[in-house]
């Protein structure tokens, strides 16, 4: 079975990573998504990508100072 998982922010690092290289990617609005095969992969996607959000907005803090 397949999961979606909102990848917007980490989609570059899970495209470097062999097994998801070729996984089907898709757009709805404005979020990038990508179908895996486990839960155990769905959550840590989710995960991942919470937390590439929080950095970015770090990021965008110190720029800004």
């Amino acid at each position: 079975m397949n999961y979606p998982v909102r990848c917007t922010q980490c989609i570059s690092l899970l495209k470097n990573i062999k097994k998801y290289a070729h996984n089907r990617v898709y757009s709805i609005d404005k979020d990038l998504y990508i179908e895996v095969e486990t839960t155990e992969e769905h959550n840590l996607i989710m995960q991942l990508n919470k937390h590439q959000e929080a950095s970015l907005k770090i990021f965008i803090n110190l720029n800004e100072l």
